[in-house]
């Protein structure tokens, strides 16, 4: 088993990504498939995520306190723990069954003891009991993110890792959150994919092939803000924060769009961050964007190097 436990911990982050990508997935031979086809570039792309800790500040940033829920009502609730219900399939060590602790005490169970912990199928009590619900709001929630990633040939290289691991970056801590995020791919006028990562429509498998895609085509920020703005009119990204990530090779050129964008600004308290790399300026964002992250570009950066000392963060605002 040691030969298999360390392989294992090597792709621990991969692993996560995928139980995250496809919840709900036993490790069939179709799970199995994927990664090992995309175990390199998820593998990558965390590990510059990881390793950045400006990616890590910009993630941070995205999709504020955008509304508070719940009550303080108190009532029978599943979230109270305060008497046993019945008996359940999970992974809560602390409510754990005495039959399963005891595989811990003989070599083979402990195997078995470990696997049904990574699929949550260990017994354990379900607790139910009295709980605040309902009511005035009393918690409050970190709002969905939609990301507008420029796809054009300018970005191939150094800013399209940057895009690829940023992106992924934010769909783990927003899928970690159970927060909705949607990638919109944008170049040339009207050239649109999009991808959602959502609780009602997980396009995952479209997700990883971005990661593998290579960019190509012209740069339309008029076709990426119309999109945005479009995603801020569904029910679960409203007043979601749109972040561009780009090399800055374009502007916003159409004035009902941007007339159109200050009011539905003004109606939800929306935002929009700008990720441009390789420019000293906003460009052709500046006059939309509430916060700019200016990248350095280096076109003799390795992956093996830190990828700190490729993003240098100059944060500031831009009214």
């Amino acid at each position: 088993m040691d030969p298999v436990l360390s392989t294992l911990r090597k792709n621990l982050d991969v692993l996560e990504i995928l139980a995250q990508l496809f919840p709900g997935r036993q490790w069939d031979y179709a799970l199995k498939d994927l990664h090992r086809n995309y175990l390199e570039n998820l593998e990558h792309y965390a590990k510059i995520a990881e390793n950045s800790e400006t990616l890590k500040e910009i993630v941070e940033q995205l999709g504020r306190i955008e509304m508070e829920y719940g009550s303080r009502k108190i009532a029978v609730s599943s979230h109270g723990k305060t008497e046993m219900h019945s008996i359940t399939y999970s992974s809560d060590l602390d409510h754990l069954l005495p039959t399963e602790a005891v595989k811990l005490q003989n070599p083979t169970l402990k195997l078995k003891f470990a696997a049904d912990l990574a699929e949550k199928k260990l017994l354990t009590y379900q607790l139910r009991g009295k709980n605040w619900v309902g009511g005035p709001p009393s918690t409050r929630k970190r709002g969905p993110v939609v990301a507008l990633v420029d796809t054009s040939k300018s970005m191939r290289g150094p800013p399209e890792t940057i895009a690829k691991a940023t992106i992924l970056a934010i769909a783990r801590r927003m899928l970690k959150d159970e927060r909705d995020v949607k990638v919109i791919l944008f170049s040339s006028r009207n050239q649109l994919d999009t991808i959602d990562l959502t609780g009602t429509k997980r396009m995952a498998g479209e997700f990883l092939e971005f990661l593998n895609q290579t960019f190509g085509g012209g740069t339309d920020f008029n076709t990426a803000l119309k999109a945005g703005m479009q995603s801020l009119k569904e029910p679960q990204f409203r007043s979601a924060d749109l972040l561009f990530i780009t090399d800055g090779g374009s502007k916003i050129s159409n004035k009902a769009l941007l007339e159109e964008w200050k009011s539905l600004k003004k109606e939800q308290d929306a935002r929009i961050f700008s990720m441009i790399i390789g420019r000293t300026t906003a460009g052709g964002l500046e006059q939309v964007s509430d916060e700019t992250y200016l990248m350095q570009k280096a076109d003799t950066w390795r992956p093996g190097n830190s990828p700190a000392h490729l993003i240098r963060q100059i944060a500031k605002k831009s009214r």
